[in-house]
């Protein structure tokens, strides 16, 4: 626990930081071997609650090291949202459809990385609004690479959406 990413918990709202601490009071506790009775009268953080973030804490961040205290902070994900069945093209509940393409489909995904590197797309900000120059051209090129996998407009996701502007 001692090589385990730290937090800096003043940069957490007021309630967060609450939480934070005495989440990270458990963890402390329990590594120090405490009773998980006296972790839960002491930090009022739920012996279940305290595996559950043992095991989040150990999870691997993108960045190769553990979550560590990381894993700690309210409302933080340690786990990538991951769709498990296939999407129906019905123009609603498509979370993870996305991901889910282009990992079927690796072409895809290197031509979004090759527009990016290549700053064929990229976010301009004018006052307030934000806006992506070449977003239509980059659109059709992905739709390009899309029916040369195979995907079709009329059954298949993504083609059956338009592009919408920001």
């Amino acid at each position: 626990m001692s090589t385990w990413p730290s937090v800096d918990a003043s940069a957490l709202d007021a309630e967060a930081r609450k939480r934070y601490q005495r989440r990270a009071s458990a963890i402390e506790e329990y590594r120090r071997g405490s009773a998980l009775v006296v972790i839960e009268d002491k930090t009022k953080v739920d012996r279940r609650v305290l595996y559950r973030m043992l095991n989040r804490a150990l999870r691997t961040h993108p960045d190769g090291r553990v979550w560590g205290f990381r894993a700690l902070i309210p409302g933080l994900r340690t786990k990538a949202y991951e769709r498990r069945v296939p999407a129906k093209v019905t123009g609603r509940g498509l979370a993870g459809a996305f991901t889910q393409l282009l990992e079927r489909h690796e072409e895809l995904e290197q031509l979004l990385i090759r527009l990016i590197r290549d700053r064929e797309v990229w976010l301009v900000q004018k006052g307030e609004r934000f806006y992506v120059p070449n977003l239509s051209r980059a659109h059709d090129r992905f739709k390009e690479v899309c029916r040369s996998v195979g995907l079709t407009a009329r059954c298949e996701y993504p083609l059956i959406l338009s592009i919408s502007p920001f």
